[in-house]
This record gives structure tokens, C-alpha cells and sequence, in this order.
């Protein structure tokens, strides 16, 4: 009071000794323009003074503190061209208690009812025209006013409207919000008393709401606070909760998507949304449910709000359709949005349940991969979309009020089955009832028995793929890799000459149609390389080149991992012997014109693919890692041998030597399958003439041989890259 008394060019006031003080206007003050302002704000008028007289009946009824407006049923689009003709009559701001007076005195009668079917409150329909707001002034009373924001009215209801970081407590109060959200969902009509809203809530959520744990001592105060998650009607103790106009519009939204994306067409007649929607939200689809009074306004509020998303059209007969508007990817866009999907299992496989928090993802994807997810690079312009076009890949969730990603089921099996071969390499062999448990401890996965839907190890069993062989031993079912999982396991060491033979094929071998030299041919190449003897019969039966090679009916067939690491070897000399290991993908994409699949070697990730070239090439660095050559591969550049698939058409059959392949065998500490042992003697029976060149020699060719310069300006031409 000391204070207001001292401003003597404004108020006088009484003496401050008396029992009373009394404070009036100065007689001819006039306030300036920013003083009238906050007079006004303190001083709000809590009803219109042209519309309800001080002495009227009506005034007195309105004066009640529990005031709550009727329920009408109106289309939104008269209502609101109706409610901003009057908000400009009122100098742009009007009581809210006094709207149905007003409305009813300046246009005409309101079109109220009763039935709670078809009504909306008449504050949350106001709620809903476009560039009007109610607003809650300091004296406490509510004015409805025009929108104090020239910005978009809604962010995109489908997607989430958090982005960026976040205080810890603007994230409790977001994690509640939600919560309210959910809530009200749930409620009918979505709507509930404010004096129920805290039994209702702990039933739901079987936890005590406390504003406290918010930072706030009252549970208005704490409602207040996230009024983009609920709106409150009315006043006093008959306050009613409910859902805001764009929540309202978001959930309409989602429902709307899920049931598009389930028609064959991609779209559907309005008319006929209501009795489509029905079997999918498993309820009675009530418009009124929805904060709106007709189908056509809630379709056109979505519209207005998801212009990307949805798409109308109207037929010959005046019908109207709503469905999805046609994305077309170029083919560019469509090998990115593969190889997304391959970085989408190698991100999410890491986190429990193959499931992450949707807002996490773009932090995340960058920090794995060290670039920026750009949707445009794939056609779309949402992230959401995004994640729609790899539905097969990933699927996303809404659980209490929050959004997940997560791994389709076909997908985790396949996470599973990754981590049970890496599993398998380190070990010989694990029962499978312990198989699960033994993938979780090492880390390699954080998968439950749920998350497979696994009920007990017979059902583990089949959902094994065929690298893993299931064997009975002593009673017990042990798992194990198969014979045919080479790659992904601990491979054997290569030998010497086991090395300089693969380098041999990797430096001089077109191995584009799989085929191989025959042994012959690769001795000879030897001794012209190294000037050393190579008894290649025993070594192409050592287990270290079973992963790189296959005898398959008297043939030397090329395994899918040393064609794997041709085409790295040829595209590290094309970008000078470094490659950043980010980059990989999409380096070897552009080179090869196709996508590079780690799952199709049988490994998990990138990394794990390039374990298996560790003889060729080393991953150095520790936070910006780079693909290099081995000095093995760098020094000694290969002879220009050129080696043809057609080199054994049109020439004399070669011979070879006489094989004692269980001996040679055993002399390189192999050994070999009956079926391999067969093919190699088929190999041998095939050579009877005498070793010859594998193909003449000209001048040329010896002219290549005695310059070391022409030889690697020759082998980096070739084999070409394809």
C-alpha cells in the first residue's frame, strides 16, 4: 500500500494512520497508452456492458462462479464466420461468459441441445475457428480474443512436435501431458470432471498424480502448464477436462492413416468413414467424440492440417474421397531407401527389444553413421513417410501417449539368427536351451523369448535358419553351425601360399561369373609370380580357403566373399587406397550399382563383413576410421596373367599332377569333405596332356613381363570394374 501511495500523480489516497485506507484516481488524470494497457489487463470486464446490463437478470445468473456454457451443435465453418464478425464488434476482445448473449443479441439464436452425442461445448468449439484463442487473464477472467500467433496453427499432428533438447522438467511435464492425453482418450466423450481427474488417473496408471513432483503445489496450476495436451471448460468446481482442438485432430488424424493404409484403394468416401473406422478403434464412432459437430468440419480440419499427408477429391456424383497422395521415388531414391532400411536393423538391433524412443532416432542415426538423415535424399518429406515405405523393416508404435520404433518380427528373427552364428564362431557348440540366454549375456543382442514370440525351445528351433544345425548329443539338443557357414565364423588361418594364391586371383581373376583357373593354371601362375612350387591341390583343401572357394562337380567356383573382396580391393585403388568407413555403403553403391548386404555374407553389420577381409584390408582410426590396403597387397604388383573364363575352350586339355590328396592334405594340417576329395580327383582325371602356359605367349605379353612399371599400370586396369 506504501508503494501505490507514493505514485501522487495518479492516486490519492486517505491516511495511512486511519483504520481504512482508501485509494482514488487523481480528478483529470489521463493514462497513457501502455498504463491503459495494463489497467485493462487487471481490470478485465467479466461480462459485455452492451449486451448485459449491470441490472439485468441475465447478468445475475452469469455472475455465478460455477458458469458453464451449453452444449450446441453447429458446423464449424458458419460458427466461426458468425463469431469473428462479432469478435470485431467487441474491439477484438469479449468475456466468454457473455457469448451466448452477445451471439444470441447480435446474430441470432444459438442452435443448443442436450443429447451429448451430437453436441460440443460451446468453449471448445470456440476453441476450434481458426485465428481465435480463449485466453485466461491475471484478474481470472476468460476473454475470447483473436490469435496472438501469425504462425502455423498446427505442427503436424502426426509428427512428434518435440524436437531439440530439453530441460529434465519440461520433460516430466511433457511425460505427463501424455499421460493426460492418454487419459482422456479413454474417457467418454473425452471429457472428465476436474474433481475426478486424480482417481482416475491412478486408477489408469495405478500411481498418485502429485503436482509437487512437478513444481507445483495445485493440481490447476499443473494442468495449466501443458495446455497443448488438455484444455479446461467452464469454471469453478464444475471445471471439465478434455482434449484440445489439434490433439483432437491428431488422434482423428492417425486413426484415419491406419485405416487408408489397410485399403487396397489408398482412399475412402467420407460418408463412409465412420462405419470403416468402427472395427479398427473398436468403439461406436460418435463425431462429437472428436470436439466437432460434423463429419465434413473434422475432415476438413484434418485436411487444413495435414496437407502432405491426406489428399480430397470430388467425383461426378458430388461424393467426396479422402486417400493418400502418390509418392513417386526415383530409382536413386529407391536404392537409398533399401540401404536406409539395412541402416535401420544395425542401428535398432543394438537397443533392448530392437526398440528405441522415435524422438531418439535422429541423434542416434547420427551418432552411428556420422551424417544427418536427410528424408529429402529419399523422396519423401517427412520422417514419418519414411518409415512407412519400410514397413516390412520397422514398424511404429504408440504406447501411453509416446511413439517407439521397433524391428518387425521378421527382422528380429533375423537379429537373432545373427547373434547366434557370431555366438557359434566363439564357441564349438551351446544347448539350445541355453542358446537364448548365452546371445543376451554376450552381448550380441538384448532379444527376450516375447520378443520372437518363443514359448520354448522347440519353437526356438524352427525359427533358427540354416546356418544353424541342431544336433542330439547324449541326449541333449546342442546347437551348432552348419557346413555351409564359412563366413561369420573364426575362419583358420591363412597359410603362406594360401595368401599369395588368393592375391594371385583377387589381382589378375575376372571373377564375374564365379568361375576359377584350374589347378593347373594357378600353379603355373604361381611359379611365374613367386618362382616357387605349389602342390595347389592339397592347399585348395585347407579349411582357410573353404570361405573363398568351391569345388563343386570338378570345378573351382568362387565364393560370394572373395568376389566380395575383388571388387573392395579394385575400389580402394580407384580412391587411392583410403576409404572412409562411413562411406562404404554408398561409395560401393555407386561403383557397383547395387546395394552392399552385409546379412547376405551372413554378418550382422559392416563391421563384422569386414573381419572376413582382414588379409586384404585393415580398418584404422579411432573416431574417423578408414579402409586400407595390407602392405601384402600394396608391394609385389602382380604379373598381367589375365586370366579368361573361356581360357580351357578351344584348347588342348591340360595335365595334372599325379594327387595323393589325404596325404597333401594332411601336410597343410586340413582336411577335407568326401564330396571335396571326390571333385578334386575329377579334376585331376581331367589332365593328361602335359603343363603348358595358360595361354601363348607372344611378344607382347613378354615385353609386359620384363617391365615391372607396365605390369602395375596393367593390373590396375584390370579386371575392369563392373
Amino acid at each position: 500500500m506504501d508503494d501505490v501511495l507514493e505514485t501522487k500523480d495518479v492516486v490519492i489516497g486517505s491516511n495511512p494512520q486511519t483504520v481504512a485506507t482508501y485509494v482514488r484516481l487523481r480528478p483529470g488524470f489521463v493514462p497513457d497508452e501502455q498504463l491503459q494497457m495494463q489497467l485493462n489487463q487487471l481490470l478485465d470486464p467479466a461480462f459485455c456492458e452492451l449486451h448485459v446490463p449491470r441490472d439485468s437478470r441475465t447478468r445475475k445468473m452469469l455472475e455465478d462462479d460455477d458458469l458453464q456454457l451449453p452444449l450446441v451443435y453447429m458446423e464449424l465453418g458458419v460458427f466461426g464466420v458468425n463469431l469473428l464478425r462479432l469478435l470485431e464488434l467487441h474491439r477484438d476482445m469479449m468475456p466468454l461468459a457473455s457469448l451466448e448473449c452477445c451471439y444470441n443479441n447480435v446474430i441470432g439464436p444459438l442452435k443448443k441441445t442436450d443429447d451429448e452425442n451430437i453436441g460440443v461445448p460451446l468453449e471448445h468449439l470456440v476453441t476450434c475457428v481458426t485465428g481465435i484463442e480463449v485466453v485466461l487473464r491475471p484478474s481470472g477472467v476468460k476473454m475470447i480474443v483473436r490469435s496472438s500467433s501469425d504462425a502455423v496453427r498446427f505442427s503436424s499432428p502426426i509428427s512428434p512436435s518435440e524436437s531439440g533438447e530439453t530441460s529434465p522438467s519440461r520433460q516430466s511435464l511433457n511425460q505427463f501431458g501424455r499421460e493426460v492425453v492418454e487419459l482422456l482418450k479413454n474417457q467418454p466423450f473425452c471429457r472428465l470432471p476436474q474433481s475426478q481427474f486424480v482417481s482416475a488417473y491412478h486408477q489408469m496408471f495405478n500411481k498418485q498424480c502429485r503436482s509437487a513432483d512437478y513444481g507445483h503445489s495445485r493440481l490447476a496450476d499443473l494442468l495449466q502448464a501443458v495446455p497443448q495436451f488438455v484444455q479446461i471448460l467452464g469454471s469453478g468446481t464444475r471445471r471439465v477436462l478434455t482434449l484440445p482442438h489439434r490433439q483432437q485432430v491428431k488422434r482423428f488424424s492417425n486413426e484415419l492413416l491406419k485405416l487408408l493404409k489397410a485399403s487396397p484403394e489408398k482412399e475412402i468416401a467420407v460418408s463412409q468413414i465412420g462405419a470403416a473406422l468402427e472395427p479398427l478403434i473398436h468403439r461406436a464412432f460418435r463425431v462429437a467424440d472428436y470436439g466437432v459437430c460434423l463429419l465434413s468440419d473434422l475432415v476438413n480440419e484434418v485436411l487444413m492440417a495435414n496437407t502432405s499427408h491426406f489428399v480430397a477429391r470430388d467425383d461426378n456424383e458430388g461424393r467426396r474421397f479422402i486417400g493418400l497422395p502418390k509418392i513417386v521415388q526415383s530409382e536413386e531414391e529407391k536404392q537409398r531407401t533399401r540401404q536406409f532400411a539395412l541402416e535401420v536393423v544395425e542401428l535398432l538391433r543394438g537397443y533392448p527389444h530392437c526398440r528405441m524412443d522415435f524422438n531418439k532416432f535422429i541423434p542416434s542415426y547420427h551418432h552411428r553413421f556420422k551424417r544427418q538423415c536427410c528424408v529429402a535424399h529419399y523422396g519423401f518429406s517427412k520422417l514419418m513417410d519414411l518409415f512407412e515405405a519400410i514397413d516390412d523393416t520397422v514398424e511404429v508404435q504408440d504406447e501411453s501417449a509416446a511413439r517407439f520404433l521397433q524391428l518387425t518380427l521378421p527382422r528380429r528373427i533375423e537379429v537373432l539368427n545373427n547373434a547366434a552364428c557370431q555366438l557359434l564362431a566363439r564357441r564349438a557348440a551351446t544347448p539350445i536351451s541355453q542358446l537364448l540366454s548365452a546371445v543376451q549375456s554376450a552381448g550380441l543382442c538384448a532379444l527376450s523369448a516375447e520378443d520372437v514370440a518363443l514359448t520354448d525351445d522347440r519353437e526356438l528351433e524352427r525359427v533358427l535358419d540354416h546356418r544353424v544345425q541342431v544336433v542330439m548329443v547324449n541326449g541333449e539338443r546342442i546347437a551348432q553351425l552348419g557346413e555351409e557357414m564359412l563366413v561369420g565364423a573364426v575362419r583358420t588361418p591363412l597359410l603362406p601360399d594360401a595368401l599369395k594364391l588368393l592375391k594371385i586371383i583377387i589381382q589378375n581373376t575376372d571373377l564375374s561369373a564365379g568361375s576359377l583357373p584350374s589347378p593347373n593354371e594357378m600353379t603355373s601362375a604361381f611359379e611365374e609370380r613367386f618362382g616357387d612350387a605349389l602342390e595347389v591341390t592339397s592347399l585348395l583343401l585347407h579349411p582357410s580357403l573353404r570361405p573363398f572357394i568351391a569345388i563343386e562337380a570338378g570345378s573351382l567356383i568362387a565364393r560370394p566373399l572373395l568376389k566380395l573382396a575383388q571388387e573392395m580391393y579394385h575400389l580402394l585403388l580407384h580412391y587411392q587406397n583410403k576409404m572412409p568407413l562411413d562411406q562404404v555403403y554408398a561409395l560401393y553403391r555407386n561403383e557397383y550399382g547395387r546395394d552392399l548386404d552385409p546379412s547376405r555374407f551372413h554378418c550382422a553389420n559392416l563391421e563384422n563383413l569386414l573381419e572376413q577381409l582382414d588379409f586384404m584390408a585393415t580398418v584404422k582410426g579411432k573416431h574417423a576410421q578408414v579402409m586400407l590396403l595390407n602392405n601384402a597387397f600394396l608391394t609385389d604388383s602382380p604379373s598381367p596373367m589375365r586370366m579368361r573364363r573361356d581360357w580351357t575352350q578351344g584348347m588342348p586339355s591340360w595335365r595334372m599332377m599325379k594327387m595323393a590328396m589325404p596325404e597333401r592334405a594332411r601336410s597343410h594340417g586340413g582336411s577335407s569333405s568326401p564330396a571335396e576329395s571326390q571333385s578334386m580327383t575329377m579334376l585331376g582325371a581331367q589332365c593328361s596332356s602335359p603343363l603348358q602356359p595358360p595361354f601363348p605367349a607372344d611378344k607382347s605379353s613378354s615385353k609386359m613381363h620384363r617391365h615391372d612399371k607396365a605390369d602395375r599400370a596393367d593390373s590396375s586396369r584390370w579386371p575392369p570394374r563392373f
